[in-house]
């Protein structure tokens, strides 16, 4: 969490829920800038060891059906591009299929 934080995410302000992050991109076009909203979730019914890692204050993990089908059945895609602050990043990720 102290790494999202420190890239310019916040949690806890007016509107948000507990399971959600957000983060506000100024777009290189001069358009109005975009709030975007992360939704933290995890598949219904999973178990969990207590507390492991744990908890951070405020912030929760929403339960969601259909999360254990995205976990079984998706795809690896490899994302390349330069982030808001003009770095070049590289990040691979899962997508439900």
């Amino acid at each position: 969490m102290e790494k999202l934080l420190a890239a310019g995410y916040e949690r806890g302000r007016e509107g948000m829920k507990p399971f959600q992050i957000r983060r506000t991109v100024e777009l290189r076009d001069g358009g109005t800038s975009v709030a975007v909203i992360v939704d933290l979730l995890m598949p219904k019914g999973v178990k969990t060891q207590k507390h492991r890692p744990p908890l951070i204050q405020g912030l929760r993990v929403q339960e969601a059906d259909g999360g254990d089908v995205a976990l079984r059945h998706n795809l690896r895609l490899l994302i390349e591009g330069t982030m808001p602050d003009g770095r070049q990043n590289r990040v691979e990720m899962l997508v439900a299929s």
